[in-house]
């Protein structure tokens, strides 16, 4: 058996000659359990990581890898770094952290240091994602939910699939990548932001 954690990579590795007949389809998920919200938690992690309460804080979760398309989040993170310099970034994961340089030159270039956390591959995801105001994929090959508010990418960039961004007052829809999309995030990025008294 080939299991796939999206139809998009089926699709993907049926292109490139894999057995389609072979493969079997197990999405991604999250323990419900493990990721809910807890306030005690949050706080805790945002006191390790010298992040006030009350500042908006937004997380990316992916390893460092094109298809996870980081720059992508950072351009639209710089935007909300233009009205609302106070926000907080948390970039976590495998290969994201200060010893990678592209990533960490982006980072300077987009003018985002001080608000962007590059914590690399940690144990303690859950406990970060908790504290956030806002959880985001920026994928380009999969989707993805979390207990947070998240934006999700089409499975298949060429469908134009529109997926949802889940908001705690319903559901907002948008389609990325593209301009429209960005601005979109924005929109939530900055609801989220408001709510959470900046």
């Amino acid at each position: 058996r080939i299991i796939c954690c999206a139809k998009a990579v089926m699709v993907a590795h049926a292109s490139m000659g894999y057995d389609e007949r072979r493969m079997v389809l197990i999405p991604n998920g999250f323990d419900v359990e493990r990721f809910a919200p807890s306030s005690d938690v949050g706080l805790a992690s945002r006191a390790m990581l010298g992040i006030d309460r009350d500042v908006p804080l937004l997380a990316l979760s992916a390893r460092w890898d094109a298809q996870k398309d980081h720059r992508t989040y950072l351009q639209a993170a710089s935007r909300l770094a233009a009205t609302h310099p106070t926000a907080q970034h948390l970039v976590v994961g495998a290969g994201a952290d200060r010893d990678n340089r592209v990533l960490s030159d982006l980072v300077n270039s987009l003018g985002l240091a001080g608000c962007v956390h590059l914590l690399g591959a940690r144990v303690d995801v859950p406990d970060l994602l908790v504290a956030c105001d806002l959880a985001t994929s920026s994928s380009a090959l999969r989707d993805t939910a979390t207990g947070n508010p998240a934006r999700v990418r089409p499975v298949s960039i060429t469908a134009g699939l529109t997926l949802p961004i889940f908001s705690p007052t319903g559901r907002l829809k948008a389609t990325w990548p593209g301009p429209a999309s960005v601005s979109r995030w924005l929109a939530l990025a900055m609801w989220t932001v408001t709510v959470t008294g900046t």
